[in-house]
């Protein structure tokens, strides 16, 4: 059966009630992981595996129990990774359908500490990919799925703490002003207070950039296609376009000229763009290297530097990996190897009024260093992937270097659930519907 004439089975797109009953109030979370997520997936996918065999199997199990949610949840991220995200997040919803809630990983004994992971339907952009940075047999980690169209837990979790990751976006604010009244009804602690995620969105985060002289950020307007079509002869050029809510440079362009930008809409369907003034940030080799950071509470963690020739910089893109790339990967080392005496030295005031002005546990930028010594803030997000996936014999110090950042992330979260002990009042009930 092709995937898509799978997604359309007539099984699967059954009602709620057709599937299940409303679960009894004390099982709802202590059900048995039975999940692979994205951790496996992506990582087999970025080790050269297609999921096609993955893929068909999950299929045979749907298509054996069509009520198995954790199959279908599977099965659309594979699709999605595929390169098939329509027919991915259709299936995700019929996942959905079936069950939110879902253990993701159980610790070997009793755990020591239990965290829930609030996640937003939609792809790999959608949520932090958190799931990188738990790998800890200590640690109990569960995903309930949160839409205001979506029945919450008839009770409070019986967990320590709760993780929002729903990602930045103005698409997204009317369900991150849900989840925080949500969060504030269980009174649980909560790691990245949903209220404070929709100030990274790129217009709004420009704006409220502490005014500090070792760190600029380029103005960023987001504006309706209709608006930017009649008053192009008024912008001054170049200009960085892209969809409102895209990521990884997807539909990422430079444009020259009035011209360039009425062309560029013509191929685009999106109805918001951002636009913001070129740069030019490269180095005096004539290398344009960019470098993700991520904070936790505040403390600054290198994640990588990609060099590259080309303005538009991704690791991926950036040729790290090529034999040639040898001197691009010492360098990368290098930074890493001294990067608190170095660069977070530098830049140490920029990142603490950063950190100051956005106040969110853990968040993620990607930024460059202007010929003039200043921080050049591209994107501040608090869903940018952080894993471990590069392989070790192409960049051996990377896995020390990652294994740093989960140790400090996991800290974080053991710091955080003691300090609550004696805080936190018991879990008040909820109603049906929020």
């Amino acid at each position: 059966m092709s995937l898509s004439l799978f997604a359309e089975r007539q099984t699967l797109n059954q009602p709620l009630e057709s599937f299940t009953g409303q679960p009894a109030a004390p099982d709802f979370f202590f059900e048995p992981p039975a999940l692979a997520g994205i951790v496996p997936l992506m990582s087999a996918m970025f080790g050269g595996d297609d999921l096609a065999a993955v893929a068909q199997n999950l299929i045979r199990r749907a298509e054996d129990n069509p009520l198995d949610a954790d199959a279908l949840l599977d099965l659309s991220a594979v699709l999605i990774l595929r390169g098939d995200p329509a027919t991915g997040l259709k299936i995700q919803g019929q996942a959905l359908q079936l069950r939110r809630f879902y253990p993701l990983t159980q610790a070997s004994r009793q755990p020591e500490l239990r965290l829930l992971v609030l996640k937003m339907p939609g792809d790999f952009m959608a949520n932090t990919p958190v799931e990188f940075l738990l790998d800890n047999p200590r640690i109990s980690v569960d995903v309930l799925y949160v839409a205001p169209d979506l029945p919450p837990p008839m009770v409070a979790p019986e967990h320590d703490l709760v993780f929002v990751a729903i990602s930045e976006g103005h698409r997204n604010e009317r369900i991150l002003n849900w989840v925080g009244a949500l969060t504030a009804q269980w009174g649980l602690p909560v790691i990245n207070r949903a209220a404070l995620i929709p100030a990274l969105t790129r217009d709004v985060f420009w704006r409220q950039l502490p005014d500090h002289r070792g760190m600029v950020a380029p103005r960023c307007d987001c504006l309706s296609a209709q608006y930017i079509r009649l008053h192009a002869d008024e912008f001054r050029y170049p200009l960085i376009v892209r969809p409102e809510g895209s990521h990884a440079g997807h539909n990422l362009a430079l444009v020259q000229s009035e011209a360039e930008l009425q062309h560029y809409l013509t191929d685009e369907r999106e109805a918001l763009f951002y636009l913001s003034p070129y740069i030019d940030y490269r180095s005096s080799d004539g290398q344009f290297r960019k470098y993700r950071i991520v904070f936790i509470e505040g403390q600054a963690f290198i994640c990588h530097m990609a060099i590259s020739s080309h303005w538009m910089v991704h690791y991926l893109n950036a040729g790290m990996t090529t034999p040639e790339a040898q001197w691009k990967r010492d360098e990368e080392a290098r930074m890493m190897a001294h990067f608190e005496n170095t660069f977070v030295a530098t830049h140490q005031p920029a990142f603490d009024a950063l950190y100051k002005c956005l106040g969110l546990d853990y968040f993620g930028i990607d930024c460059a260093e202007l010929p003039t010594g200043e921080l050049l803030i591209f994107e501040v997000a608090n869903a940018m992937v952080v894993h471990d996936m590069d392989p070790a014999e192409t960049f051996p110090y990377k896995p020390p270097q990652m294994q740093r950042i989960f140790a400090a992330f996991q800290n974080m979260l053991f710091g955080r659930q003691k300090l609550s002990i004696t805080t936190v009042s018991p879990m008040p009930m909820l109603p049906e519907r929020v």
